[in-house]
């Protein structure tokens, strides 16, 4: 019984990495950016996304905010 405990403990410590690729895809699925995304534009308060570099964009470009009275 010890030794079914260790083995997964073990187990479940080395599939850290994995845990994270699978959360990120699934981010990246639903709001097309990725987990590092998220987190990096939360921190600059732009708009940071690792697709934008292929269409010929900035990795982050600043969000552009309109008033609602139009000033």
């Amino acid at each position: 019984m010890d030794r079914i405990l260790i083995a997964v403990a073990c187990t479940l410590g080395l599939q850290g990495c994995a845990v994270y690729s699978v959360a990120s895809l699934g981010t990246w699925a639903v709001t097309g950016r990725t987990l590092t995304d998220h987190g990096v534009s939360g921190i600059t308060q732009h708009d940071c996304n690792v697709a934008q570099p292929f269409k010929g964009e900035y990795y982050c470009e600043k969000k552009v905010v309109y008033n609602q009275n139009g000033i």
